[in-house]
């Protein structure tokens, strides 16, 4: 995308950002936490920072997120309880889509400093189309989102 300045000569832009938007605990489980650190360290080797989001991660995995060296922001839990149409994954998030969207916003407009967002993914099953929607509209930057679900998305890569 050489107008949107993402890629230019082949090189990525300068000082690029990578987010990740993951949560992890004993009841999610892991491997959505694992899955975007193995992206990260190595968007990370070609000199891009990561971010990392959560609002849910266990200790174990916040602190094996911080020795990789990567910054971390977690979300906070206050928000609107998820409505009965989210299910379980809605109650994995916490929160509305929604809610958890604005937070991931502001969260990332205050982390603006760290570079120049280069991609944002999304490995969650209580976040799908409706929060990748809000964030579209507000980004100017790639939706990556990683599910196993036959669900709907908007991102511009489902993997």
């Amino acid at each position: 995308m050489a107008d949107g300045g993402w890629i230019l000569s082949g090189n990525v832009m300068a000082n690029p950002l990578a987010v990740f938007r993951v949560d992890g605990s004993a009841q999610i489980g892991t491997g959505h936490v694992m899955r975007c650190l193995t992206l990260a360290d190595a968007m990370a080797r070609r000199g891009i920072a990561c971010l990392f989001l959560a609002r849910t991660l266990n200790d174990g995995l916040w602190t094996r997120l911080e020795r990789s060296g990567h910054k971390l922001v977690r979300l906070s839990a206050d928000g609107p309880m998820p409505n009965m149409a989210q299910g379980l994954y809605g109650e994995w998030l916490g929160t509305t889509e929604e809610h958890d969207a604005w937070a991931t916003i502001h969260a990332l407009e205050a982390q603006a400093s760290l570079g120049r967002l280069f991609v944002v993914v999304v490995d969650h099953y209580g976040l799908g189309g409706h929060w990748e929607c809000i964030l579209r509209a507000r980004i100017e930057a790639p939706l990556l989102a990683l599910d196993d679900l036959s669900r709907k998305h908007v991102a511009d890569i489902l993997i």
